[in-house]
């Protein structure tokens, strides 16, 4: 399924940089590869992955959004510090209205930006979390096709893949030929969202030995439960909203998904990674908590990145932005930042349960608490 997808023609490189032990690695990176005849590169560190691609000149990569996200803006940096930002805008612009008359020029009018990925990179496919839409966007626009999977293990590990030729930003496009897919509930907005449920000749038998967790995991009439929120749209595209467990429900009953809020966040310059969890308050509420791990060398110019004072002004700042565009149950009360990582898995997916007991056992540990910080540099 994921060959007939992809149709990538035999000859073309392709580049490794996820764990092989992952199955969206192994399959889509590896086993649909060769079956298309193309050559996998095995990129040895972070590192060395600009250069690897300069020098193998490949035309595809599989990526995680934190990666896609960490490359995005070391490009841009280098933009911004050769001043040619204004230039890019200008490409940007008659790049748009180029391909509004049906004509591409995007690969020559972004020369530079192609050289820098070795100058044969067409295709980017970024799976395991969402993919911030305004990085995949700017991928499309200068001439690399950035597309966004859905999936999970127990599906083999894909379901659903936007197309080169219907690439909708913000969604994970389609499911993949022989996948039918169905949403518990209406479904037909971000708010009326429910369970991703699948089937398919790629979904699993079920869990080696553990009848329980098998029973656990599908409907009564055979549908996986992904455990993962979302919708289909009227173009029939899937948007993820969230993961069931990682939703957060408020003493009023509301459910508020983090990725949602977190996801805004990632936007803006500086912010490396996010986790938004709920936290009880004093008067019995559940209010929303963040926690910013900052890349102090991607603050906007004006943020003095040696001053701790600076860093949280801005950042109270960017809270306050992104909490005038959500509705008041899922604005963020409280937040706290540094520069340390997040924990993280294999894919860069942040583990909830274990940062967010990171977090609490580090404030219990020096005596105070999130209601007490409000917002500030809390050292982990």
């Amino acid at each position: 399924q994921g060959a007939k997808t992809i149709a990538y023609d035999a000859g073309m490189k392709a580049l490794s940089v996820l764990p092989l032990h992952h199955s969206f690695e192994a399959t889509v990176g590896m086993w649909c590869m060769w079956a298309l005849g193309i050559t996998v590169c095995i990129n040895d560190s972070l590192r060395t992955l600009l250069p690897n691609m300069q020098k193998w000149k490949v035309d595809a990569m599989l990526t995680v959004p934190l990666m896609l996200t960490a490359i995005y803006r070391r490009v841009k940096r280098a933009i911004e510090s050769s001043g040619k930002m204004k230039s890019l805008k200008l490409g940007l612009w008659l790049s748009r209205l180029l391909m509004k008359l049906g004509i591409d020029k995007r690969r020559t009018i972004f020369r530079s930006i192609h050289e820098n990925f070795g100058g044969s990179l067409k295709t980017i496919i970024s799976g395991a979390a969402a993919l911030p839409p305004n990085i995949q966007q700017l991928f499309n626009d200068v001439g690399i096709d950035c597309l966004t999977g859905y999936g999970l293990t127990e599906a083999s590990p894909v379901l659903a893949v936007t197309r080169i030729n219907f690439n909708v930003v913000g969604s994970v496009g389609l499911p993949l030929s022989d996948v039918t897919l169905a949403i518990e509930g209406p479904a037909d907005s971000r708010e009326n969202a429910g369970e991703i449920l699948a089937r398919g000749d790629n979904i699993m038998l079920g869990y080696y030995q553990d009848e329980e967790s098998t029973k656990a995991t599908f409907t009564e009439d055979g549908w996986l439960k992904t455990g993962d929120v979302g919708y289909f749209d009227e173009n029939d595209c899937l948007y993820i909203t969230g993961r069931a467990k990682s939703c957060i429900v408020l003493a009023n009953g509301k459910n508020v998904f983090p990725e949602e809020i977190e996801d805004i966040f990632m936007k803006y310059p500086g912010v490396k990674n996010i986790i938004i969890w709920g936290e009880s308050s004093a008067r019995g509420a559940i209010d929303l908590a963040a926690r910013f791990e900052i890349d102090i060398a991607d603050l906007p110019s004006e943020v003095n990145p040696e001053s701790k004072s600076e860093i949280t002004k801005y950042l109270q700042e960017i809270v306050s932005e992104v909490n005038d565009q959500m509705i008041q149950y899922k604005r963020v009360k409280w937040f706290i930042w540094d520069e340390s990582e997040l924990i993280t898995n294999t894919t860069m997916k942040v583990k909830r349960d274990h940062e967010i007991a990171r977090i609490r056992a580090a404030l219990a540990q020096k005596n105070t608490d999130m209601h007490e910080l409000k917002a500030d540099y809390f050292s982990l």
